[in-house]
């Protein structure tokens, strides 16, 4: 048994997915009835986003494990039950972790004064949990106090206090010191988090470039036109693509205030079917061009069923059409084209020098590992945008471009010209989506329940001496980058 356990978890975190998957399956054919073994594949596949199977998985298991119930069910944005459970869970016994669960699924839910109240219990039972702070700052409306700054600082001259707990407060502290207008020391702190970070996740930015540079070799024209008629022809999905901290989340919560649209959040089921098609395990493997150019139309209508099948466990309303803001998409536009050729893309698009100082303030749940170095996020930035100009040029008029900045001068104008191409009527009410009570799952959860205003737009220029890496890296987009 735990031989078992301990090879799956082994195999998965080498990067073994399918093997882990395989070998729990394998088991769970001998001795159906483990609940341990199946609690074991329901973490699994948690992990990759496969959570309505998880849930599933847990059912059968009949093993109280509350709090990988509550994860789940907040995935699958049944944010009222996963709330009620992960207060069951520590009913009896406050737990620190625990805590910082249930406030994050409280900002899911709007619940910003309940979230700040759990966070500041979390603390009370242990002073050094930095995430804590970072949940706080991360509602980017609280306002720290001296004393909170206080603490956090004696955090960091701590010699006990682990790396994690650091980065943490570094960037809280990072955000704390900016609404205090100290911008020097808002990025002493952001420099010394995401240096401490970029130790951690790696990244190369390469990898990036070599992608894009093999999308664009091999979808031209000739690809799209060779694969026309092929996929699910059938509307539903409207994919915002884009970079993080673009505005993404707030189009979204725009979009989902109509009556005809549900916003799903950022749902990771193209980047699984991509990987799966690569057959690789975190990335994007280096052959997911390569087979997928191989596959015929059975296969690729496949795919977009697949895709289908499994967003339709985030779907909590009776509507046509659902916004899946996952913005790393805009690397598979290519692969939505051929596989869902009916679905809508949008192309959200902010300030370069904005966007990537908001992305360096960020610590992302997963992914973005380009983020945590300033000449990182401006090439990912260029080739983001270098991809999205080929897309324009094979595939012209599929993909709609919104312009952050023009959105929040005239969001009438915007979301009229937005409503066009996804072939509905403008409704009046998407004008008040601050009033929309829906779960947000991502940094912009208390942004987006606020009236639109300018604070994001020329941030940049405060730290405008620190930012010669991000603008050096951009080069010529940046002088473009809205063209």
């Amino acid at each position: 048994m735990i031989d078992v356990l301990q090879q799956a978890r082994m195999r998965f975190a080498a990067g073994h997915v399918a093997d882990a998957e395989a070998l729990l399956r394998q088991h769970l054919q001998a001795e159906p009835n483990n609940g341990e073994v199946r609690v074991e594949l329901a973490r699994l596949l948690h992990a990759r986003g496969h959570f309505t199977e998880a849930l599933a998985e847990l059912d059968r298991a009949a093993v109280p494990v509350p709090l990988l119930r509550a994860s789940l069910l907040g995935r699958l944005n049944r944010v009222e039950e996963a709330i009620a459970m992960q207060r069951k869970a520590i009913a009896d016994q406050e737990h620190p972790r625990a805590l910082l669960g249930l406030g994050h699924l409280l900002k899911t839910a709007g619940q910003v004064e309940e979230a700040v109240a759990v966070n500041r219990r979390a603390l009370a039972l242990d002073q050094t949990l930095g995430e804590a702070w970072w949940s706080l700052s991360s509602l980017k409306t609280f306002n720290f106090t001296d004393a909170d700054r206080d603490a956090m600082e004696a955090l960091l001259a701590d010699a006990g206090s682990s790396d994690d707990a650091r980065t943490y407060v570094h960037l809280a502290l990072a955000q704390a010191l900016d609404a205090a207008g100290d911008a020097q020391g808002s990025w002493q702190h952001l420099a010394a988090g995401n240096a401490m970070q970029a130790r951690v996740v790696r990244h190369d930015p390469a990898d990036i470039s070599a992608l894009v540079d093999s999308t664009i070799s091999k979808m031209d024209s000739g690809f799209f036109a060779a694969r026309e008629g092929w996929g699910v022809d059938v509307a539903g999905p409207i994919f915002i693509v884009g970079m993080p901290r673009s505005g993404t989340t707030l189009l979204e919560q725009m979009l989902a205030s109509h009556s005809t649209i549900e916003g799903t959040s950022e749902l990771p089921y193209m980047p699984a079917l991509a990987r799966q098609l690569g057959r690789s395990g975190d990335r994007l493997g280096s052959h997911y061009l390569e087979r997928l150019a191989a596959l015929g139309p059975r296969d690729i209508e496949a795919l977009g069923r697949a895709y289908l099948d499994l967003s339709r466990g985030q779907r909590r309303l009776n509507r046509p059409l659902f916004v899946d803001k996952m913005p790393n998409n805009w690397l598979l536009t290519g692969l939505i084209r051929i596989a869902l050729p009916a679905a809508k893309i949008i192309d959200m698009r902010r300030n370069p020098l904005d966007c990537g100082l908001s992305n360096y303030r960020e610590l992302f749940a997963r992914g973005q590992t380009y983020s945590y170095d300033l000449a990182h996020i401006g090439r990912y930035y260029a080739d983001y945008v270098r991809l999205m100009r080929h897309f324009d040029a094979v595939q012209p008029g599929k993909v709609l471009r919104v312009i952050y900045e023009e959105l929040v001068d005239d969001p009438e104008r915007e979301l009229r010209r937005v409503f066009a191409y996804l072939g509905v009527e403008f409704e009046p009410q998407v004008l008040r989506f601050h009033e929309t009570n829906r779960a947000v799952r991502t940094a912009s959860a208390a942004q987006v329940r606020q009236p639109l205003n300018r604070r994001g737009i020329g941030q940049a220029g405060r730290y405008s001496e620190w930012l010669g890496p991000l603008r050096e890296a951009l080069g010529a987009t940046l002088e473009d980058w809205d063209r």
